[in-house]
């Protein structure tokens, strides 16, 4: 099951990367908690459900800046579109219609590549679904197990 992610980022997310580890570096993970906060929660569910968006801004707030900039350097290098073909196992993707991180643009990109996959979009859900949609997500993983 792969949700909300990607096979492959473009050249031209890098200059984004670029300025998350700048942030981290210069003044820590502080300044980045809104914004991402911002980008895996749709406005609705960050207004209607404060209790686990703020949860998951204390996470972000306490990864170690070293672990972030790591990651920010390697998640943009990744290309393995091209290798979808040779998983043999059936491949569910979820993606939040909404997400502007991994956007459905980039699941569908997946879904293409990935012979016999189930693609399912989660309505009104941005990068983290199964916290905003967890009935449908779970619908959705719950029949692909089925």
């Amino acid at each position: 099951m792969l949700a909300d992610t990607t096979s492959r980022y473009p050249a031209e997310a890098w200059p984004l990367w670029q300025d998350r580890i700048k942030i981290a570096e210069d003044k820590g993970m502080a300044p980045l908690v809104e914004p991402t906060l911002q980008r895996w929660f749709t406005e609705p569910f960050r207004k209607s459900s404060p209790a686990p968006v703020a949860a998951i801004g204390k996470l972000i707030a306490s990864t170690p800046v070293a672990g972030y900039v790591g990651c920010c350097h390697a998640i943009p290098k990744i290309n393995l579109t091209a290798r979808l073909k040779e998983i043999k196992a059936p491949i569910l993707v979820l993606c939040g219609d909404k997400d502007p991180g991994t956007p459905p643009a980039m699941a569908e990109e997946i879904h293409r590549n990935a012979p016999g996959s189930k693609l399912v979009m989660i309505a009104d859900a941005a990068h983290l679904a199964n916290l905003e949609q967890p009935a449908a997500f779970t619908k959705a993983m719950q029949d692909f197990l089925e």
